[in-house]
């Protein structure tokens, strides 16, 4: 899928990452540019994206195609308010993937494993026995 192609293109570079302040009518939006992985490897047909950290943490990353169109829905325009300029729904989902990765890595404990499975607008650790039937499960719509 070409929005895992966009993400990964992101990753491993600088990447414009937004981030909210406030609440309500008085919330803006902020950018910083930030270079935190590198991207070791890619496989578009399985949905995997490995990386390594800065840290030296290695994290599998699996999407499934249910997740990534959920989020392409409406993507540019959100992401059109976020940045202040237009964007194409793959362009800020791509985007939104990089923030939500780093969400994730700051506030959630990674499984030795390293595996994460994107979902509902996350990435969430699981153990890789449970990352593997996950894979080979349908995807979570039909959950």
């Amino acid at each position: 899928m070409s929005l895992l192609r966009a993400f990964v293109d992101k990753l491993g570079g600088e990447v414009q990452v937004a981030v909210r302040r406030g609440a309500g009518r008085s919330q803006h939006w902020e950018t910083s540019t930030q270079v935190e992985e590198t991207v070791t490897g890619f496989d578009p047909e399985q949905g995997v994206v490995e990386l390594e950290f800065r840290s030296g943490q290695r994290a599998r990353l699996h999407f499934h195609e249910a997740e990534l169109l959920r989020l392409l829905g409406g993507a540019g325009a959100d992401g059109t308010e976020v940045w202040g300029q237009p964007l194409s729904d793959e362009e800020a989902a791509a985007r939104f993937l990089t923030i939500h990765l780093e969400e994730s890595i700051a506030t959630r404990e990674s499984h030795p494993s390293g595996w994460w499975e994107y979902e509902h607008g996350r990435f969430t650790p699981v153990p890789p026995w449970e990352a593997f039937a996950r894979r080979r499960q349908p995807g979570p719509e039909s959950r």
